[in-house]
C-alpha cells in the first residue's frame, strides 16, 4: 500500500485533519517549519503514527538547505527521514552534495536520529539509477526519484524498477505532467509514496470565464499540465479550502491504494 503526502501550509493541514483526510504519510518543507517552529511542533507532535519526511526545500528556495538545518526542522516535528541536498537533473553535482552532507550527518550524529534520504538525479533513467545505486552503497536509507525525470526521460518507471531490484525503498518527489506514469510507478515494488500540493491548489483555482472549480478526474490522466503552484500558496488558510480540494485529496489517495485504477487511466 502506497501513500500520498499532501504538501500544504500548516493551516491547511489542520483543516485536512478536521476533515479526516490528513493521513499518516507526510512531506514537510524545512524552511516553513523553521519559520513557525512552535506551531509546527505543537501540531505535528500531537498527530499519531506519522511518518514525516523533512524536505530540503530545493524547489521552493531555489537551493537545498544544509543537512543540519533540515535536521533541526525534523527534530521539531518528530520526522523520521531527512532529504539530503540535490541539484535538479545533475547526477554529478547531486552526488557530490549528497556525499558531503552524509559525511556531515555522520560527524554530527544526525544519521543516528533520522533516516538519510538521497535524491537520485539524472537526465536519463540510467543516470538516475546509477546515482541512486551509488547513494545506497554510500549509506542512504531511502531514495527519492524526482518528477523532472518524467520530462527528461519520459517516465520514472524504468529507474524505479531498476532501483527496486536493489531493494531500495523510494519516495516519488512531486506530481509530473503525466499522472498515469506517476501512479503506475507508485505501485511498483519499493515505492512508499508520492507527494504533491496539486490536489489542494487545483481545487481552489477557478476558470476566469465560467468559475468552474478544477477537479481531478476519476483516473490518473496521461496529460496533466495543470500549471505550477500559485504564488502565496504557503499563506493559504484552511477555512478557505473548498470541498473540491478535499475531494481531490480523497481521489489521489484512492489512486495510490487501488492498483486496478491505474492501467485504465491510460
Amino acid at each position: 500500500m502506497s501513500e500520498v503526502a499532501i504538501v500544504a501550509p500548516l493551516d491547511v493541514h489542520k483543516r485536512l485533519a478536521d476533515e479526516g483526510v490528513l493521513g499518516t504519510y507526510q512531506l514537510l518543507l524545512a524552511h516553513e517549519v523553521l519559520a513557525d517552529p512552535m506551531q509546527y511542533e505543537y501540531f505535528w507532535r500531537n498527530q499519531k503514527d506519522q511518518f514525516i519526511i523533512m524536505d530540503n526545500s530545493l524547489i521552493e528556495l531555489g537551493h537545498p538547505l544544509p543537512v543540519d538545518v533540515v535536521a533541526e526542522a525534523a527534530e521539531l516535528v518528530g520526522a523520521k527521514a531527512i532529504v539530503l541536498p540535490d541539484v535538479l537533473g545533475d547526477r554529478a553535482k547531486t552526488y557530490k552534495l549528497f556525499a558531503g552532507a552524509l559525511e556531515q550527518a555522520k560527524l554530527q550524529n544526525i544519521d543516528t536520529k533520522f533516516k538519510m534520504l538521497g535524491v537520485a538525479q539524472g537526465r536519463t533513467s540510467e543516470e538516475t539509477f546509477s546515482c541512486g545505486r551509488d547513494m545506497l552503497k554510500a549509506g542512504a536509507d531511502f531514495l527519492s526519484v524526482p518528477r523532472n525525470l518524467v520530462k527528461l526521460a519520459g517516465t520514472r518507471m524504468d529507474a524505479v524498477k531498476l532501483l527496486g531490484k536493489l531493494g531500495a525503498h523510494m519516495h516519488l518527489l512531486g506530481f509530473s505532467n503525466n499522472l498515469w506514469d506517476d501512479f503506475y510507478t507508485v505501485h511498483l515494488p519499493g515505492v512508499m509514496g508520492i507527494d504533491s500540493a496539486v490536489p489542494i491548489w487545483l481545487g481552489m483555482r477557478y476558470n476566469l470565464y465560467d468559475e468552474t472549480p478544477y477537479r481531478l478526474p476519476d483516473t490518473p490522466p496521461v496529460s496533466a499540465d495543470y500549471g505550477s503552484r500559485p504564488e502565496g500558496y504557503s499563506q493559504w488558510k484552511g477555512a478557505e479550502l473548498p470541498k473540491y480540494s478535499i475531494e481531490n485529496v480523497q481521489r489521489v489517495k484512492r489512486w495510490a491504494n487501488t492498483v486496478g485504477v491505474v492501467p485504465t487511466g491510460k
